[in-house]
């Protein structure tokens, strides 16, 4: 896709031209922020389900939804009394819940993403792995110079999966114990100590033949407040969960925490 700016125009167009409709009508407060959620900023959903749209068209249509708020026209120019971002915030905070279409964006690619985690038989999963990953999992996957963009948007939303995921522990033969995120920590869930394991060690090796922890080896190795974190584990599902701000939810994608999980670390950069 040579020219993003272009491909993904027509929805900036629909979203101007369903604004300019509204601007001849005398629409209150509670009436524009009706239009503006419900109508929209649904226009580019299922754009954003499968592409990154450009920042250039998102910053067009924020402008165009800020401009169709405050009640700015060609002829008599508002006051923007408040930064679309703030707006965006939740009215918790002060501001009117509209979305954040960068952080939108990448929630629902995220889900596109969590689907291939929770449903590796479907036709769109094995024809991905096939082609991008057929020897490794996703989490190792990457985007080549001749990857499609759906492919690096795709990419772009497990960025956002990937902050918010962990292991639970049982068998631990899948678990990297330096690399993989599973040790209870709430900041990374990775360990920090340094290596004294073999790089490719896996968290099996950390468990006896009953399934309890190797106390010694744990402590010998790690930090202590690590090895402490590592012994509090029960050791007995093996299970990926979505964590997000507000919620833990095993096998679900709920896009609205997402968005809340994704606004809470800021990541909406598509670096």
């Amino acid at each position: 896709m040579r020219n993003k700016r272009i491909q993904f125009g027509y929805i900036r167009d629909r979203v101007i031209r369903k604004l300019q409709g509204w601007k001849e009508k005398k629409n209150s407060q509670g009436g524009k922020e009706v239009l503006i959620k419900s109508i929209v900023q649904a226009i580019p959903t299922y754009a954003m389900s499968c592409f990154i749209l450009p920042d250039s068209i998102v910053k067009e249509i924020e402008a165009a939804c800020a401009r169709f708020w405050w009640g700015s026209t060609p002829e008599h120019r508002r006051v923007h009394w408040k930064k679309w971002r703030d707006i965006c915030s939740p009215k918790t905070m002060g501001g009117m819940s509209f979305k954040n279409l960068s952080v939108f964006n990448q929630a629902l690619l995220g889900k596109q993403v969590w689907r291939f985690l929770q449903r590796t038989n479907s036709l769109v999963a094995r024809v991905f792995k096939a082609k991008y990953f057929p020897y490794f999992s996703i989490w190792e996957a990457f985007a080549s110079s001749t990857s499609s963009y759906i492919w690096k948007s795709l990419l772009w939303g497990r960025n956002l999966v990937a902050k918010g995921v962990r292991w639970r522990v049982g068998n631990g033969k899948s678990i990297s114990v330096y690399k993989s995120r599973w040790v209870p920590i709430p900041w990374d869930f990775k360990l920090a100590s340094p290596r004294v394991l073999q790089h490719d060690a896996t968290v099996s090796c950390l468990l006896q033949e009953d399934g309890n922890w190797n106390k010694q080896l744990i402590t010998s190795s790690f930090l202590d407040f690590e090895a402490e974190a590592i012994l509090t584990l029960p050791g007995l599902q093996f299970i990926i969960i979505i964590m997000t701000r507000q919620t833990h939810t095993a096998g679900i994608w709920i896009t609205r925490g997402c968005i809340q999980f994704n606004l809470h670390i800021g990541s909406g950069s598509k670096n």
